[in-house]
């Protein structure tokens, strides 16, 4: 795959979802989206093998996504109940092996030494999800501005590593829906960019730090790596079947729900 900087990039049109562009941050990410999807034709993995050999560009574009190339400048949006805390989304509930410090409330660090301070902490962060109320968040506004200045495009963080669904998802019931602002955000800053005739994408991360599926036996107190699960998928294939089958499920609702123009996988 080609390089570009210190990290790899893969951009390729779906032929079963031709207004779609991927964007994966890793081949790991992609290999993950397509083992889900089944969605890579001969044909687009040939056009890709091309492009990477060629020098010429360490990107493909398919024609029907040419407008990413052409747009330079887009809004990367990452939000959640977290912004609760001012700290970086997810990275807070990340702990490799104690003893560990890890980010809260402040924001500012907090030194964790005990499997129990650990599961106090990650629950915690998922509890931010009782209080979040955004009440003042205005999408429309957002949406001007954004044009005003220049942006071309949206990505907003449908979710991210920390498994909350910023969205209405029936598959996952820690969403936005089930916080006390109980209204769709996704759905809301699509149609208000849309109305200023910017294009709108959804950040995507494939792993969940809040499923026992990912991080087992307990994602509360598991210890071990961050962009991949603490097992083999091989030394428990039904626990990771059913992982990528609610992984599935999500990605389903999203593209099913707000059609996004862009899908960026994330951390694989």
């Amino acid at each position: 795959l080609p390089q570009v900087g210190d990290r790899r990039f893969v951009i390729l049109g779906l032929s079963r979802a031709p207004a779609t562009l991927i964007m994966a941050t890793s081949a790991t990410s992609l290999l993950m989206f397509l083992a889900l999807g089944g969605l890579l034709t001969a044909v687009d993995l040939k056009a890709l093998v091309a492009a990477a050999d060629s020098g010429q560009s360490p990107f493909y574009f398919p024609s029907n996504v040419t407008w990413f190339k052409e747009a330079k400048f887009g809004l990367f949006m990452h939000w959640g109940p977290v912004s609760q805390w001012g700290t970086e989304i997810s990275f807070p509930l990340v702990c490799k092996a104690l003893p560990c410090t890890v980010q809260t409330k402040g924001p500012s660090t907090v030194r964790i030494t005990t499997v129990e301070q650990l599961q106090q902490h990650r629950q915690s962060y998922a509890d931010l999800a009782k209080t979040f109320n955004p009440a003042k968040f205005d999408p429309a506004a957002m949406a001007k501005l954004a044009r005003a200045v220049g942006f071309k495009y949206l990505v907003f963080t449908a979710e991210h590593c920390d498994g909350f669904a910023n969205y209405n998802s029936s598959v996952s019931e820690y969403n936005i829906m089930n916080t006390p602002y109980k209204q769709d955000t996704f759905a809301m800053l699509a149609k208000a960019f849309r109305e200023e005739g910017l294009r709108v994408g959804a950040y995507f991360c494939p792993s969940t730090w809040n499923s026992d599926d990912y991080w087992q036996p307990n994602a509360l107190t598991a210890l071990g790596p961050v962009c991949r699960p603490n097992y083999t998928p091989a030394s428990d294939p039904e626990r990771w079947d059913r992982y990528t089958k609610y992984l599935l499920g999500q990605l389903t609702e999203i593209a099913s729900q707000y059609a996004p123009d862009v899908v960026w996988i994330d951390c694989s």
